[in-house]
C-alpha cells in the first residue's frame, strides 16, 4: 500500500488532528514524536500493518510501557558512566561499529616523581578527544603544555586519527591551542557566567 496517497489535507486534517489529540499545531509531515499522529511516515507501516487509512493508524493505541523512575546515583558501588555509555554505544554500534575507545593518559613528573602536569584524552571514530591539559602552577611557561599536545598529536597519528577536538574555557588556554594550530568551531559566551567556552580542533 502507497501510505502517502492517504495523507488526509485540509478539512480532512483538521478532523484527522482532533482524532489523534495532537492540537492544530502538528504538521503531518513533519518529523515529531509527538504519539501516532506524528509518525515518520516511513515506520507507520511497519508497526500497524494492517492498518489501510492513515486515519486508522491514527486510532491504534500504542504498546503501554513500564514507567521508569527517576533517581540521583550516590552509590559508590555503581558505576554510572559505564552503564550509560553502555546503553548509547548499543545504539550507535548499529550505526557507525565498535567505537574502540582507547585512553591516552601522559603524566609530567619533576625529579622527585611527583606530577606536576599531564593531560587525559581518547581516541575513537578516528579523532582524538583531549579532555584535560593541565601544568602546576610553577612549571607553566616552561613548554611543558607544547610537549603534552605534542606527544598526543602523535599517539593520534599512530593511532590512523584525522584530528584532535578540545575545549577550553577563556580564561584557560584559547590562545595556546591557536598558537599550535587549533581552530575554533564553537563558543558559548556566559559559560561559566562572565566567561567563555570555547571548541577547538585540528585536522592533521
Amino acid at each position: 500500500m502507497d501510505i502517502m496517497q492517504n495523507i488526509p489535507t485540509g478539512e480532512a486534517a483538521k478532523r484527522a488532528r482532533g482524532m489523534a489529540g495532537c492540537g492544530s499545531s502538528c504538521r503531518l509531515l513533519r518529523k515529531r514524536d509527538r504519539g501516532l499522529a506524528c509518525r515518520t511516515f516511513g515506520t507507520w507501516a511497519s508497526f500497524a500493518p494492517e492498518a489501510t487509512t492513515i486515519l486508522e493508524v491514527w486510532q491504534i493505541p500504542m504498546p503501554a510501557v513500564t514507567p521508569l523512575s527517576l533517581d540521583e546515583v550516590t552509590q559508590s558501588a555503581e558505576d554510572p558512566f559505564a552503564t550509560l555509555n553502555a546503553l548509547l554505544n548499543e545504539y550507535n554500534t548499529g550505526h557507525v561499529g565498535l567505537a574502540k575507545h582507547v585512553p591516552i593518559w601522559l603524566f609530567a613528573r619533576d625529579a622527585s616523581g611527583k606530577v606536576q602536569g599531564g593531560l587525559r584524552g581518547q581516541t575513537y571514530w578516528s579523532w582524538c578527544s583531549i579532555d584535560v591539559l593541565t601544568v602546576a602552577g610553577a612549571y607553566r611557561r616552561q613548554g611543558i603544555g607544547s610537549r603534552l599536545l605534542a606527544k598526543a598529536e602523535e599517539i593520534a597519528r599512530a593511532r590512523g586519527c584525522v584530528g584532535i577536538r578540545l575545549d577550553t574555557v577563556s580564561f584557560q588556554a584559547p590562545d595556546f591551542y591557536r598558537r599550535h594550530g587549533y581552530v575554533e568551531f564553537g563558543r558559548i559566551e556566559g559559560y561559566p557566567p562572565g566567561h567563555t567556552r570555547l571548541w577547538f580542533m585540528k585536522r592533521f
